[in-house]
């Protein structure tokens, strides 16, 4: 597991690959102006695999279509996360996980997606 707290920037000075037992955890709090939300910056390349993990402090709000970086990597990425965890904010609220450019990983705050009654995940594939 590799992380940064919601006021705090992990700093890798090289590419990272990581496994499918991988987790990668990035924490959030505050509300409004007060929203501090932790940052992983990579010298290198980040191969995404394994987890992203979201860690949502009590005291986090957002609005929807607020977007906060989360990741950057010099030399890009390449993968794609298998699993996300911690992205229902409450309130009818959930994040979805993008490319904001090139060279960073974003959030953007959408609306909580529920599936339809009697649908399975093959349904949505």
């Amino acid at each position: 597991t590799l992380g940064a707290s919601d006021d705090g920037t992990l700093v890798l000075d090289r590419g990272v690959a990581l496994t499918e037992r991988a987790t990668l955890q990035v924490g959030l709090s505050g509300s409004g102006t007060d929203v501090q939300v932790g940052l992983i910056q990579i010298t290198g390349q980040l191969e995404q695999m394994g987890t992203l993990e979201l860690v949502l402090d009590a005291s986090f709000d957002a609005n929807l279509g607020d977007e906060f970086t989360i990741l950057t990597a010099s030399n890009g990425f390449a993968g794609t996360f298998d699993d996300f965890q911690g992205f229902n904010i409450g309130n009818g609220k959930a994040f979805e996980y993008f490319a904001l450019d090139a060279t960073s990983g974003a959030l953007r705050v959408i609306e909580e997606v529920e599936a339809p009654a009697g649908a399975d995940v093959f349904d949505f594939v």
